[in-house]
């Protein structure tokens, strides 16, 4: 179940990745950050941002996998990314129990999340079956995406901080999407 919005931008050398704080429990129970503590939908990952709008036990299986690896992978380049998720995919299923049937039409089994990686080489997007996109601009993931990515367009060229971008497109999302709410997380950093 995707919920929230993550978003991430990149402007004038600067990338800049978003998220919401809204977590939802038992269906329906709305849980705000100014009830949870671990309200953040992005993890640090070496020179790299991770950022996940599925289901809340992702954040914590993302965080407890990169913790376990002796060396942080670089995550720089699209087949480093899909190697790291083939990698990644094995141990969730054999360690996380992670329950890789969606769609009996897949032709892969399902990692069952995306996410957004950004660092200094890019903004990246991973979607369940493993495939991974770079983005020029910018991109959002989540419920609240549509509106997002809305606003990233509409404001692109009208202004020049990539982090002031991200935070008028996250305050987008989360007016209209009954999944995101303020106060979002917000982490940079400077591209090659």
């Amino acid at each position: 179940m995707d919920m929230g919005t993550v978003l991430a931008v990149k402007k004038n050398g600067v990338i800049c990745i978003a998220a919401d704080s809204l977590t939802i429990s038992g269906g329906s129970r709305k849980q705000t950050a100014d009830y949870v503590v671990n309200h953040d939908k992005i993890i640090k990952c070496g020179s790299s941002y991770i950022g996940t709008a599925s289901h809340s036990s992702w954040h914590a299986a993302l965080k407890s996998y990169f913790s376990q690896k002796k060396k942080k992978p670089s995550l720089g380049t699209r087949e480093e990314i899909f190697d790291e998720l083939l990698n990644m995919h094995h141990v969730l299923k054999e360690e996380y129990f992670l329950v890789p049937h969606e769609d009996e039409d897949d032709q892969f089994e399902s990692s069952r999340f995306e996410s957004l990686i950004v660092n200094p080489h890019g903004i990246f997007k991973t979607y369940k079956l493993r495939s991974v996109q770079q983005f020029i601009h910018f991109i959002a993931i989540g419920t609240g995406a549509s509106y997002a990515l809305g606003a990233l367009y509409a404001l692109y060229d009208r202004l020049d901080s990539a982090e002031e971008i991200a935070r008028e497109a996250l305050n987008v999302a989360a007016e209209f999407d009954d999944s995101s709410a303020l106060p979002g997380t917000f982490y940079t950093v400077k591209s090659k």
